[in-house]
């Protein structure tokens, strides 16, 4: 048996990212390398022995600095990934591990969506100030478009005819460098999955809003910016947030209007098959796990329902 040639993680995670770098998507390479850089080897870096209690330490530490649970899982599927290519490797023995999170609170597990009243503000404002920027919103809340994705739709993607959105890129800026010379770079890729390159209806309404810049604007040009320069997701979140201030409505992340739009799906009566579809998933349970929580309104309507169902059959 080939004999184990010990080595710290930060050593291995080096080769580890040469071999793997080749092997998935850029934003994806990138997403994990700044995990790495940034916090996994801060605290594995010369270690050559981890073990449940230096993991479960780490969880703990990172969970009171302030990061959410879905931050910290992030960084222990890195972690597990760079493991379990040291231990193939026999270059660090892998323990099995299993960490503990403390019970989510209310507010850490509820999903951020505007509720009808100030989505309807917020809708009433972007359609009487219809700059670039304020089409992108309108966009998000009535297609769920990610924002990389709406960073990178161009005009031509958008067929008023036939009344419908192209999805087929996202814009990412993405870590290129290594430990010894970082930068980074914009780059314009393929979206998250294959199922999420997708068509989107457009509602009537939106088409006519659409319609008068469509007819003035070049195909190439990107919907943000109306010329060809791209807007990147950073600064359109900045944009956003400035926004949501000045009308005084609740600090909701940007990701929060892709949950706005699959919640009024639910609450449309959409199958969730169809919302899987329109958000661009692999699979029905991501809608349903992420996407699909009932507010206390369709709670409400559930009981009456049934309620009434059972009173009409006693009648």
């Amino acid at each position: 048996m080939k004999k184990m040639k010990e080595k710290s993680f930060e050593k291995i995670y080096r080769m580890w990212y040469e071999d793997k770098r080749c092997l998935v998507k850029q934003s994806s390479m990138s997403t994990y390398s700044v995990i790495a850089e940034s916090y996994l080897i801060k605290t594995f870096g010369q270690l050559t022995d981890i073990t449940e209690n230096h993991i479960q330490s780490f969880v703990l530490e990172k969970l009171s600095a302030g990061f959410s649970q879905k931050s910290v899982k992030d960084m222990l599927m890195v972690l597990r990934m760079i493991l379990r290519y040291g231990g193939k490797n026999r270059m660090i023995q892998v323990h099995p591990w299993e960490v503990h999170f403390p019970h989510p609170t209310k507010s850490n597990s509820a999903v951020e969506v505007l509720s009808l009243q100030d989505q309807q503000r917020l809708t009433d404002y972007l359609k009487g100030h219809l700059t670039p920027r304020n089409i992108g919103l309108l966009l998000c809340l009535s297609t769920g478009m990610r924002i990389g994705e709406i960073c990178a739709l161009r005009w031509g993607d958008i067929s008023l005819s036939q009344r419908i959105v192209r999805v087929s890129r996202t814009v990412s800026r993405v870590y290129l460098g290594n430990h010894r010379h970082p930068h980074s770079s914009v780059v314009i890729s393929s979206p998250k999955t294959v199922h999420s390159i997708r068509e989107i209806p457009l509602a009537r309404n939106i088409v006519d809003l659409l319609a008068p810049f469509a007819r003035q604007t070049l195909p190439t040009y990107y919907i943000l910016s109306n010329s060809e320069k791209i807007v990147e997701p950073y600064l359109y979140r900045s944009y956003y947030q400035t926004l949501l201030r000045r009308l005084e409505l609740p600090d909701l992340k940007f990701h929060g209007l892709r949950h706005t739009f699959a919640t009024r799906c639910v609450e449309s009566q959409c199958d969730v098959k169809t919302l899987s579809t329109l958000l661009g998933h692999a699979n029905i349970s991501t809608t349903m796990n992420l996407y699909v929580h009932p507010t206390i309104e369709q709670k409400r309507t559930c009981i009456e329902r049934m309620m009434q169902s059972v009173y009409n059959e006693e009648k």
